[in-house]
């Protein structure tokens, strides 16, 4: 029967000293090296932040300049007299459109049927040769028309009112009033005066039932006649 013995004794192994004056020495140069390399980062890192902070100042000084600059140049800016003028006409033009269009969703007409538009529709459809308007006029509350006109011939009125009395427009009204007047003469220096080359008409259509119509057609005939 065979046993082995252990010799070893590790109280007998040569100990290594950690603490020792090398290795202090060491690890104080290691820690002097990585302290004054953060140093220097933090140096170089803080004068790169100073550049940016000094350029960022400097632009934010010359913004401002310019803000102040031109702040003083628009409160020194006088307004432009033909601009306001403009606008101040635009205004109007903008105020007189708006009325019109009032109007014409309105009507006119103490009846409130027909519409300005209505009343334009009839006027184009019943158009005569040698005969032409100049001017409507109609009064929205009271509903009171005023047509007016130019004509060649004075006989052309009585069909021209007899074609507007067929418009659903002009249903419910006469033309009661007819004024006609010749249009003044031409003269040529040492000439005698000719015939003027038209006549000018007004007619006034009130709420009616047609007989005054009627009258005013014959009435119309006999002026155009006696023209």
């Amino acid at each position: 029967m065979s046993q082995q013995i252990n010799l070893y004794d590790a109280a007998l192994e040569r100990q290594r000293e950690w603490l020792t004056l090398g290795n202090v020495v060491a690890v104080c140069l290691l820690l002097l090296g990585v302290v004054g390399g953060s140093g220097h980062f933090a140096r170089t890192e803080a004068k790169t932040l100073a550049a940016r902070a000094a350029a960022s100042e400097s632009q934010l000084k010359t913004a401002r300049e310019q803000i102040a600059a031109l702040t003083q140049k628009i409160a020194s800016r006088k307004p432009d007299a033909r601009l306001e003028h403009e606008v101040a006409a635009q205004r109007l033009l903008l105020t007189a459109r708006r009325e019109v269009l009032a109007t014409l969703r309105d009507g006119v007409g103490a009846d409130g049927g027909a519409t300005f538009a209505d009343y334009l529709r009839g006027f184009a459809r019943q158009t005569v040769s040698g005969l032409w308007l100049t001017a409507f006029n109609f009064d929205a509350k009271s509903g009171g028309i005023e047509i007016r006109g130019r004509t060649t011939d004075p006989a052309l009125l009585p069909e021209y009112i007899r074609r507007l009395n067929q418009e659903s427009a002009f249903q419910g009204r006469a033309f009661a009033s007819l004024k006609l007047d010749a249009g003044q003469a031409e003269t040529a220096a040492g000439a005698a005066p000719v015939l003027p080359r038209y006549h000018e008409f007004v007619l006034i259509p009130v709420m009616g039932d047609g007989r005054d119509a009627a009258k005013l057609t014959r009435n119309a005939g006999v002026a155009g006649s006696a023209g």
